[in-house]
């Protein structure tokens, strides 16, 4: 008896872990984003940041001058924060469509999690949903050295 109701708990653990897993990403309009789906499509770099790092600002300048690398993917992903803080940021900052675009919110930093980040900004290398490399700053010498 015993047995079975500790099997039901670990059975009512997982699968309310994967319903809450469901949605973590998300786009600044509120759609859902599947992680497998964004990671999977060739070279993607993803950006962990906040609004409130000062590193991560001056990497965001950065990104937000160019808007674009190579046949890279740049994914900004936004780690914990609340929609309302990351659209008054954007707004206030004066970010460019290219980049709010490429906005994620994760809302329980759960790639952050994931790729065991000690430390914002963060750009997490890809190829076809594998991780390559990491790096605390992004430039095309990096881009063509990763891919």
């Amino acid at each position: 008896m015993l047995k079975n109701n500790f099997f039901l708990l670990l059975l009512l653990i997982f699968t309310s872990t994967a319903v809450a897993k469901a949605g973590e990403l998300t786009s600044l309009e509120g759609k859902e984003i599947n992680y497998q789906q964004l990671s999977a499509s060739g070279q993607v770099v993803l950006f962990i940041w906040t609004t409130w790092c000062p590193y991560c600002l001056i990497q965001l300048d950065q990104l937000s001058e160019q808007c674009s690398y190579q046949n890279v993917k740049l994914v900004l992903v936004n780690s914990g924060e609340k929609k309302e803080d990351v659209r008054n940021f954007i707004k206030n900052r004066d970010i460019p469509e290219c980049i709010q675009n490429n906005i994620v919110l994760d809302r329980n930093s759960t790639l952050a999690k994931k790729f065991s980040i000690p430390g914002f900004p963060t750009f997490i290398f890809l190829k076809n949903g594998k991780y390559l490399t990491r790096s605390y700053y992004l430039n095309k010498d990096l881009i063509k050295e990763a891919y």
